[in-house]
């Protein structure tokens, strides 16, 4: 009969499988996570149909598009909305089963604040008492607010190839947003009849930003994700949407255009933006399938380690004096083991054991430390996003800066200086903060 494993032991083992069960939960919390970030792609680009559908409306006095597409769109908002809520609101979510990072709720709050305003937007719209550039920040408002949980949410995940899916599915998301964006700026231009300098500026700041969110997403993204990307250059409606912007920077302060475009360039700028909704779900779902196969995995690597662990506990016995100085060789250097059979000087099933138990730690921390390093820089990436949108905000708020206005101030100075641009917003971010500790 065996002897039950000494105390000691047991905690040994207690915490070995703690640190594995731990990133089990984790990856099974960054699963319930994916499920949130699909519904939130899918508010995302019902928001940006709905804004741009909106533009041309209000733009051209209620001239162009008719109203009756605007009232479906709006149905199949508000029906994607409803499921978004749930997710947050309803005591059976598995979202709230969860912890979520201080940042994470207040992501989270901000949104169900924006979407409860939402309503409002709405009924203004309804009543002409909101002109299209104000509905456009509103709008943009919402979206990013929803990115930023997308962003939040991403960066709770401890899997290093779950992580990199992330932050290529990120980019992406922000690319198509620019182009949304882009979309919804220039309906206005062309509803009006005429594109004045700030608003050209804009639409060069949203092309820019679009190229390098979408140069990130392929520098972290599969293969074929990428491919199906660079396929859209070659898109019927690629040569018109090329066409449609040069026709925008041809024209001078004061040049009118002619309003009817407004119809073709919704609808060039849709098609693309459909199809980069396409590959936006793909990414998704593909981040939902790895997220669960990591936590299969994991769970499988668990159970395999428990079994392990009792096969070599349940014979142990307490240690001899010469067996512990042999294993504390053992233990700072791997020589120590006799190369004849591998096997420690006055070796028993307790040293035996104990020696195996040991080499469950080292393998499990090098583990550890192999994912840090993959993460590290799926992280890194994360986080100078974050950068560089914190220094917008903050040029945005104390030089009264428009978005693209701030994103060129940061642009020129990494120029300038030949830094990056994630360098340039550390030393805003920092040069605001001592700024405001020698007040």
């Amino acid at each position: 009969m065996a002897k039950a494993a000494p105390e000691h032991s047991q905690s040994v083992v207690k915490f070995l499988l703690a640190a594995r069960e731990a990133e089990t939960r984790s990856l099974a919390q960054l699963t319930d996570t994916c499920h949130v970030i699909q519904a939130i792609g899918d508010m995302i680009h019902d928001l940006q149909r709905e804004r741009g559908l909106t533009n041309v409306y209000l733009a051209s006095g209620g001239e162009r598009l008719m109203q009756q597409k605007r009232a479906e769109q709006l149905a199949l908002s508000m029906t994607t909305e409803q499921r978004l809520r749930a997710l947050f609101t309803d005591e059976a979510s598995p979202v709230l089963a969860q912890p979520l990072s201080a940042r994470l709720l207040n992501a989270i709050a901000y949104i169900l604040q924006g979407l409860t305003e939402l309503a409002y937007l709405r009924q203004l719209i309804e009543q002409g008492g909101i002109d299209a550039t104000l509905m456009t920040q509103a709008f943009s408002s919402l979206i990013a607010g929803l990115l930023e949980v997308v962003n939040e949410a991403a960066d709770s995940s401890g899997d290093p190839a779950v992580s990199r899916a992330l932050v290529a599915m990120i980019n992406f998301m922000h690319g198509k947003e620019y182009a949304g964006q882009e979309r919804a700026w220039g309906a206005i231009g062309f509803a009006r009849g005429h594109f004045d300098e700030p608003l050209r500026l804009r639409l060069e700041h949203m092309q820019s930003a679009q190229e390098q969110s979408c140069g990130l997403f392929e520098q972290f993204a599969e293969p074929e994700a990428v491919a199906q990307w660079q396929q859209l250059a070659h898109s019927d409606f690629a040569p018109e949407l090329i066409r449609l912007r040069g026709v925008i920077a041809a024209l001078g302060d004061g040049d009118q255009v002619a309003s009817e475009l407004s119809e073709i360039w919704y609808s060039v700028a849709t098609a693309r933006i459909d199809a980069m909704h396409g590959i936006e779900v793909q990414i998704i779902n593909d981040v939902v399938r790895l997220s669960q196969q990591r936590l299969m995995t994991a769970q499988s690597d668990y159970q395999q380690q428990v079994q392990a662990v009792e096969a070599l506990t349940s014979a142990a016995q307490p240690l001899k004096k010469n067996q512990l100085h042999s294993l504390m060789l053992l233990h700072n250097n791997r020589d120590s083991v006799s190369p004849k059979d591998g096997r420690l000087a006055g070796d028993s099933g307790a040293a035996a054991s104990l020696r195996s138990i040991y080499d469950l730690i080292r393998e499990q921390d090098e583990h550890l430390s192999q994912v840090k390093a993959e993460l590290d820089e799926a992280k890194r990436a994360l986080a100078e996003r974050k950068l560089i949108e914190q220094a917008k905000g903050l040029l945005m708020k104390s030089l009264k800066l428009s978005e693209e206005q701030a994103y060129r101030r940061i642009q020129q100075r990494a120029m300038e200086s030949n830094t990056r641009l994630a360098e340039v917003a550390q030393l805003l971010i920092d040069t605001a903060r001592s700024v405001g500790r020698t007040r």
